[in-house]
């Protein structure tokens, strides 16, 4: 009011209001600088000593305050790992309250387990300066804790309060690893575990369906970073590549087969014969016995739905899983002597195939339920890229100043969507993204990826 009266307010009033309204989440600063060439970190350094709170006077725990002192129990919570070339692994952890001392036993509040706080250092850079004691507001790192991860708790007192841990965020890239030589693969895997311990955002999976190993994590850039750091720490290299796509098959018509299995060598032969029909079955796989008249014993038919499930596995448009589908055997034939359960098996396995074959089988691709947070600027340049990405916006709301676009995208068009919305939107876009469902891809689309299939399995012939 003084300002607006034609007043003016001293440089100390102006930090006293500042730090109050900091204080308060009100306000938060902003200070222009450069890392590479340091201008702007004295300023920075000044802000933080005059605007911050001190670790004395501000700290909640779900809403709750937390007394704070030097004295009484240490509490803190590692808020970060690195994987040091001359220690070891290196435990980070911000000390909340009380006082930790080297060589003293800790409990880990979130796993339980106790661990020994030996050797603790204070950084600065790749410089490590031993400490014996560490107070409130102090980052140390701790040296070789054996159970400690970030987002865990530690405390000198068993029965202290957890605090909360680090919520990662969820991956929204995804790369297919594998071993540029042949033989690193377990290299790669133990590696990639040893550096992932220290980045929460990142995790390694196999994928059951394409059998490929992903890297996963929240764009390029970060996953290039493990990746160097895999070849400069373990020695070993590894190629990113696009993932494969999960996809599924089903029918959308009916169909008959039957084939009829015999073959004769010098000793037993083999016999058996399978009809059977398919159809589709909106409740997922269905095998039922529909054979009278003992044309096929009981003990055969365990036999038959094996040699079906065989090619459930691998389908006949991509080689990928079948769904949705109902299976009958009908009649057959059998020799006492000659006939076995690998004979019934393989009249299975390739009357089942003819009936697929003639039952106008489909490819299943996942769809993606995405949220795309983005300023209103960008708006127009999403929604049509959504469109150009066989995308369906299903709304639009705000939240925090942003634009939030929900939409469903099939998984095939998000590989590379972080770096994409990043170009888009100048670094001001996020998303998140979950999987919604199976989709017919349209006949195009799958045309194309068949002729990539066919391609690929004629390579691997060759």
């Amino acid at each position: 009011m003084r300002v607006l009266d034609g007043g003016e307010l001293t440089e100390e009033e102006i930090k006293t209001g500042l730090r109050k309204s900091v204080l308060s989440g009100k306000t938060i600063p902003v200070v222009p600088g450069s890392a590479v060439t340091g201008v702007g970190v004295d300023e920075l350094l000044a802000m933080i000593d005059t605007m911050f709170p001190t670790p004395f006077e501000y700290a909640t725990v779900d809403g709750a305050d937390l007394e704070i002192s030097e004295t009484g129990d240490a509490l803190g919570v590692c808020f970060m790992g690195l994987n040091d070339q001359f220690t070891g692994q290196l435990s980070f952890v911000r000390v909340i309250s009380g006082t930790f001392r080297g060589d003293v036993d800790v409990s880990n509040l979130t796993t339980g387990t106790k661990e020994r706080f030996g050797s603790m250092f204070v950084m600065s850079g790749k410089n490590q300066t031993p400490v014996s004691e560490a107070q409130p507001g102090m980052l140390i790192a701790v040296a070789k804790l054996k159970d400690t991860h970030i987002g865990d708790t530690v405390s000198t007192n068993p029965s202290a309060r957890k605090l909360p841990g680090v919520e990662p965020p969820k991956p929204v890239t995804f790369y297919a690893v594998s071993a540029q030589k042949s033989g690193d693969d377990d290299k790669i895997v133990t590696g990639l575990n040893k550096i992932l311990e220290c980045m929460p955002s990142v995790h390694l999976e196999r994928n059951t369906e394409t059998h490929e190993l992903l890297l996963c994590g929240m764009g390029d850039q970060q996953l290039a970073i493990v990746n160097r750091r895999l070849k400069e720490q373990f020695k070993v290299e590894a190629v990113l590549s696009t993932p494969k796509v999960a996809y599924r098959e089903t029918i959308t018509g009916a169909g008959d087969g039957h084939y009829r299995h015999k073959k004769q060598t010098g000793g037993a032969g083999q016999f058996a014969e399978v009809f059977l029909r398919v159809s589709p079955n909106i409740n997922g796989y269905e095998f039922s016995n529909e054979v009278v008249g003992g044309t096929i014993p009981k003990n055969f038919i365990p036999a038959v739905e094996k040699g079906v499930q065989e090619v459930l596995a691998s389908g006949p448009l991509v080689g990928c899983t079948v769904e949705n589908i109902r299976v009958a055997v009908y009649d057959g034939k059998y020799h006492p002597v000659d006939s076995n359960e690998m004979a019934f098996k393989i009249a299975g396995r390739m009357a089942f195939r003819e009936a697929i074959g003639q039952a106008k089988p489909v490819l299943l691709e996942p769809v993606m339920k995405v949220d795309i947070m983005i300023p209103d600027t960008y708006l127009g340049d999403i929604t049509g890229d959504l469109n150009h990405k066989r995308g369906r916006v299903l709304g639009m709301s705000a939240e925090e100043g942003l634009q939030i676009v929900q939409a469903e995208v099939p998984l095939a068009e998000m590989a590379r969507y972080a770096t994409e919305l990043r170009s888009m939107t100048q670094g001001r876009g996020s998303f998140e993204m979950e999987f919604a469902r199976y989709e017919q891809v349209p006949p195009n689309v799958a045309n194309e990826v068949i002729a990539k299939h066919q391609a690929e399995v004629e390579k691997d012939k060759e």
